[in-house]
């Protein structure tokens, strides 16, 4: 690999992989870490310029360097971390850098800016993470960020309890660091977690293991709709203004799982004859819609992607959150509504069902 490739590696890949852990993105959108190289710290000090690819660390001196802090590009970060000469050390840097480049090596950066790029229709299963352990759950949201978070996202308290769990968690590879946020299970007992940092407006995500899809079963509907993640989903509650959806539902909470997704689909045949899709507008999202898409409708299901709903936003919820014209679907203007799921066009409607947990 040339030089010049290596150096377009984006650093914060590499210090997450060395320890570093996300902390912040200030005014100058400039990324804050807690250093690789004192993973106990308590106040972030380690900063990534990703303009210009550059870091510098304000608790840190280089070998080559004298005073307080020292920087550089990402092969000096290497020689660094591992005490090499960066004049000396620069082949072996240069050497391990190329490897790094391996996606089985590289991490995905944990806030709202970077989405990880998820196989789409694959049999990888993701297993969810081991480093966060949930220490504590529980079934009321109390903590102020959280209601701060809540009331950002527009979802009711009385939605919020009825699927999420207020959780307290720490980090297994830094003791120290303990979070709170919320926590959605999945089919197989494992937790989507999501902490939250209102001030930005920014989300740290993670899950435990075993990762899964998470489902609710409406008896009397043959539709199912078909949410990214489980923000998506709460969303959809309040523009229906209620808590417990008519229609079958399916969280994916990885865009991993839609090949395994449709095969539950086909399988569920007998109960399920549309499909309504509201993944994300990015490029991983489309591409997911496009796939679900064609292969249910090669299986002669009725596929009616929504994205053209949100079309200006990421996804459903940051429609939700922001858009002052987003409003809830109520009895008296649903007649008025435009895409509810029924053979014209899509629409949304107040649906008052009773669902039950499970797809299959």
């Amino acid at each position: 690999m040339a030089l010049q490739d290596v150096k377009t590696i984006p650093l914060y890949q590499l210090v997450q992989h060395l320890g570093g852990t996300y902390s912040h993105t200030d005014g100058n959108k400039h990324v804050w870490y807690f250093s690789p190289f004192r993973p106990n710290e308590k106040t972030a000090s380690f900063k990534i310029d990703e303009a210009k690819n550059r870091w510098f660390d304000f608790g840190h001196v280089a070998r080559t360097t004298s005073g307080n802090g020292s920087g550089g590009d990402i092969l000096d970060l290497w020689c660094d971390y591992h005490g090499k000469d960066r004049k000396t050390g620069f082949k072996g840097a240069l050497e391990a850098l190329e490897a790094f480049t391996s996606p089985s090596i590289r991490q995905a950066r944990p806030d709202v800016y970077r989405r990880p790029a998820e196989k789409i229709g694959g049999d990888a299963i993701p297993q969810g993470s081991s480093r966060f352990e949930i220490v504590q759950l529980h079934t009321h949201i109390h903590y102020a960020s959280l209601a701060a978070e809540l009331k950002r996202r527009r979802i009711s308290v009385e939605v919020a309890a009825r699927y999420l769990s207020q959780v307290y968690f720490r980090d297994t590879v830094h003791p120290d660091k303990k979070y709170n946020g919320f926590a959605f299970q999945n089919d197989n007992g494992g937790y989507e977690l999501s902490c939250p940092n209102p001030k930005l407006g920014t989300c740290f995500k993670t899950s435990t293991k075993p990762k899964a899809i998470s489902t609710f079963r409406a008896m009397l509907s043959s539709k199912l709709f078909v949410f990214e993640g489980f923000w998506d989903f709460l969303s959809w509650l309040e523009m229906q203004d209620t808590v417990e959806p008519e229609h079958n539902i399916a969280v994916l909470n990885s865009l991993s799982f839609a090949g395994l997704l449709i095969k539950h689909i086909v399988a569920a045949k007998d109960r399920i004859d549309t499909v309504v899709l509201f993944l994300d507008n990015d490029d991983a999202g489309v591409k997911a819609t496009h796939f679900m898409s064609n292969e249910l409708n090669g299986e002669g299901f009725t596929v009616r992607p929504m994205e053209s709903l949100y079309q200006h936003y990421k996804d459903l919820s940051d429609y939700w959150a922001k858009d002052p014209s987003a409003k809830k679907i109520t009895e008296q203007n649903k007649a008025q509504a435009k895409y509810y799921t029924d053979d014209s066009a899509t629409a949304m409607v107040m649906n008052r069902g009773k669902g039950k947990p499970g797809l299959k």
